[in-house]
């Protein structure tokens, strides 16, 4: 689905309106297209395949963001945060030679930590005949074969989830439910596996994008932001190149719009951030701003973008946490926003918010983390948390919402290919290539709605 811009006749907005006009927002709403949404998360993820924080390609990924911000208009800085151990690996390939036929394992992604190995190996499944083998197994234990196979860490899709590789053993690969299965039949009796795997360590500081479109009150600041790494290894299309598509296409939306003269300049700034490792740079930040000026207080708001690609069970978009009582009014600026153009193209039937769930970059901001403050409201908006379907309620069920379950339950959405090598472009994009614009939306608007209070 697509969302091109419509023919809105453009409006200007006094700097001292509380609130865009609605034509105004529905012009700003159409700036933000799909298919650039797409386009952007699909340049991440083809052009650097493992977005790990301090790695070159987390580096490259970074420099490429800082680009796209500088040429929306805003004002870019490249933060080094504080030295992280990274991993990578070179391209890869792993190929199995069974009864005269070549099968490249397609699925197969390297466990965080592997050393470098290049050669064929017989392939067993019997622990006692591992030594100098590669073993198809559930998990690493013991024996000390030449290369694990591991399908026993998968995704409800069957996808492998890369994991540790234990220290000072053999590399490890992930393998698909299914191609373990393969493995494992009698007819692959006397397989070998061809094996090219290069990779890399170093102790690095990781880069963080930061972009300001400045705002009337430069003292104080809202921020949007995502985790530029694929913290969970595979290709991180969905979690979390949508994230940073969205916040691109807020920023360029608002770039073109102010530099248009079809808005004026935000209450305060508009600060967007791409991390470039999902918490340890956000910390970073916090700590950053903390002896800054203003202090923690200058962060008037914080929305955190995380997963907004694919979903298994709904077209539906989510607003976390809205159980604490700061976060009120910045909820309801975005699920209000989602209830006034509800049933316009560009926006989800579905919408609701939930209480805290973790495990992402938006709690590092409100002091549950041991960082951050109780006072800053710091919410994310994503279409998907996690591996499985979660079971949880609302919050606030005063909060506008369209939901279709009963009372203040609310069933949030997953991805089956939740940090695997599966989370590629084609499972998340080619599904459900509206999401990311839509997120976008809602947390352009609710933002602008909030900073103008």
């Amino acid at each position: 689905m697509g969302f091109a811009l419509s023919l809105l006749q453009s409006a200007s907005l006094p700097a001292s309106s509380p609130r865009l006009a609605r034509t105004v927002e529905a012009h700003l709403a159409a700036r933000v297209d799909d298919a650039s949404c797409v386009a952007s998360a699909k340049e991440l993820v083809t052009r650097f395949r493992v977005r790990a924080g301090g790695s070159p390609d987390g580096d490259a990924a970074a420099e490429w963001m800082a680009a796209r911000f500088r040429e929306a208009g805003l004002e870019v800085e490249i933060v080094d945060d504080p030295l992280r151990d990274a991993w990578w690996a070179d391209p890869w390939t792993l190929v199995v030679h069974a009864g005269g036929r070549d099968e490249k394992l397609e699925a197969a992604w390297p466990w965080f930590g592997s050393p470098s190995l290049d050669g064929t190996f017989d392939v067993t499944a019997d622990p006692a005949r591992a030594e100098g083998r590669a073993l198809v197994a559930a998990q690493p234990a013991g024996g000390r074969p030449a290369l694990w196979l591991v399908d026993g860490r998968a995704a409800a899709s069957g996808h492998p989830v890369p994991g540790q590789a234990p220290r000072g053993g053999a590399p490890v690969f992930g393998v698909s439910r299914a191609e373990g299965a393969r493995l494992r039949e009698p007819a692959s009796a006397g397989a070998r596996v061809e094996v090219a795997l290069s990779t890399h360590r170093r102790r690095a500081p990781v880069r963080t994008v930061v972009a300001t479109l400045p705002g009337r009150d430069r003292s104080r600041h809202v921020l949007l932001c995502a985790h530029g790494d694929s913290d969970g290894g595979g290709p991180g299309a969905d979690d979390n190149a949508s994230g940073e598509a969205v916040v691109l296409a807020v920023a360029r939306a608002l770039g073109a719009a102010v530099a248009a003269g079809e808005i004026a300049p935000p209450a305060c700034d508009f600060r967007f951030a791409i991390w470039g490792a999902e918490i340890h740079s956000s910390r970073a930040y916090v700590e950053r701003q903390r002896t800054s000026r203003g202090g923690l207080g200058a962060i008037a708001a914080v929305v955190n973008v995380d997963q907004a690609g694919y979903g298994v069970l709904f077209d539906a978009v989510y607003v976390e946490p809205d159980d604490r009582a700061v976060n009120r009014p910045l909820a309801a600026a975005i699920l209000g926003a989602l209830a006034d153009f509800h049933g316009e193209p560009g926006f989800p039937d579905r919408f609701t918010s939930n209480a805290a769930l973790g495990g992402t970059d938006s709690y590092v901001f409100d002091g549950s983390m041991g960082t951050g403050s109780a006072s800053i409201p710091s919410l994310s908006v994503f279409v998907s948390a996690f591996g499985s379907s979660s079971k949880t309620r609302r919050g606030d069920p005063s909060l506008p919402h369209r939901w279709p379950e009963v009372g203040d339950a609310v069933t949030v959405d997953f991805s089956d290919v939740y940090h695997s090598s599966g989370d590629t472009l084609e499972r998340t994009f080619s599904r459900e290539p509206f999401n990311p614009g839509r997120v976008a939306r809602a947390a352009m608007l609710g933002l602008l709605r909030f900073a103008g209070e």
